[in-house]
């Protein structure tokens, strides 16, 4: 028997000044149009900032609902506000355990 699954990487590479050619405002859309195109089961974030990460949650378009409404969240202190997140469909996926290895 074989299974299928997506797994998607995602480096959000923070956010840039606003006039910087990579700015979050000029990225974001891109960004969810990237993940919606692929539909992981399973999303992880790098270098994520909180503003870009309700974005992406947010952003979502309602057939990617399915992702846990929760943020799995794994900071270390040495990057400070920047944070690895995980996102699983909760229909397709059982959550039983994760950790993040510096």
């Amino acid at each position: 028997m074989s299974v299928s699954l997506t797994v998607m990487t995602f480096n959000l590479h923070e956010d840039q000044p606003p006039d910087s050619p990579n700015s979050w405002e000029k990225r974001r859309d891109l960004c969810i149009s990237v993940i919606t195109s692929y539909s992981p089961v399973i999303l992880c974030t790098q270098q994520g900032v909180k503003s870009q990460l309700d974005y992406l949650q947010q952003g979502l378009p309602e057939n990617l609902d399915r992702f846990n409404p929760k943020f799995l969240e794994v900071s270390h202190q040495d990057f400070g506000a920047l944070d690895m997140k995980m996102l699983t469909q909760s229909e397709k996926s059982d959550l039983i355990d994760y950790s993040s290895v510096w």
